[in-house]
């Protein structure tokens, strides 16, 4: 979808590419409170070299979300939302469509991420509510999900893709991202973490699937895969975002 056009102060759009702008970069490390700003998902990436690699892989996410819908009234979510960085970005982007938030936390926490979406959001499209990827309270159906680094967090994967199917309807699109990591960048996060006394450094693969290649192959069993990308590149490869569609 080619677009020429400034969204905001903090986003701008040309030619189906997404910027974040450093002013949005900044509110949001202001609006989240001095407590939870070396956990939930957050800490590392006020580190340069991580920094770069959270942003890049929100802008890429956003990319292919844009190639893939070109209306404006959709119903959205970001399964794992945390402190609902991807909500307040969604909402700048999709002004028009209803935005979920999803995660396990607790409503204190929530209602932390509604917080500072308000402070950065244009129009007050979203919400947030809690639920389980593992083990769903409730179910709805979404054009577009989201879930980004969150499915390594999970003890059993193939239920949590199973469980998404459930969101999806035909026509939805699906965009997941999961963590490649090789050793160097893993050094890294050691050498800049003090091995985790000043950021949170343990945020990959805790269940029954040990690596992205194992996790692609159940996503094939599952999914029809549209693309994929490496993020930032395949050389320096931290992340890798899939766009699926439910195989029914």
């Amino acid at each position: 979808m080619k677009c020429s056009k400034e969204v905001n102060e903090f986003l701008k759009l040309e030619n189906g590419r997404v910027k974040i702008e450093n002013k949005f970069k900044k509110q949001i490390y202001n609006a989240i409170p001095q407590s939870y700003k070396t956990h939930m998902g957050i800490g590392p990436y006020f580190i340069p070299l991580f920094n770069i690699m959270y942003w890049k892989r929100l802008e890429v996410a956003l990319e292919l979300s844009r190639k893939y819908f070109h209306r404006q009234k959709l119903k959205i979510c970001d399964f794992g939302c945390g402190l609902g960085v991807l909500v307040c970005l969604l909402s700048n982007i999709y002004s028009e469509s209803q935005i979920c938030g999803i995660d396990i936390y607790p409503d204190e926490l929530l209602k932390i991420a509604a917080s500072i979406s308000d402070q950065v959001s244009q129009d007050k499209n979203y919400s947030f509510s809690q639920n389980n990827i593992e083990n769903p309270s409730s179910i709805e159906k979404f054009d577009l999900i989201f879930c980004l680094d969150v499915l390594e967090h999970v003890n059993n994967v193939y239920g949590a893709l199973n469980n998404l199917k459930c969101f999806l309807s035909e026509e939805s699109i699906l965009i997941l991202a999961v963590p490649v990591e090789d050793w160097y960048l893993k050094l890294l996060r050691e050498i800049y973490t003090f091995n985790g006394r000043f950021g949170t450094n343990d945020p990959h693969w805790h269940g029954d699937v040990k690596d992205y290649k194992h996790f692609e192959k159940m996503l094939k069993e599952n999914y029809n895969i549209l693309e994929s990308v490496y993020v930032p590149n395949r050389l320096l490869a931290y992340d890798k975002i899939f766009v699926c569609k439910n195989k029914g």
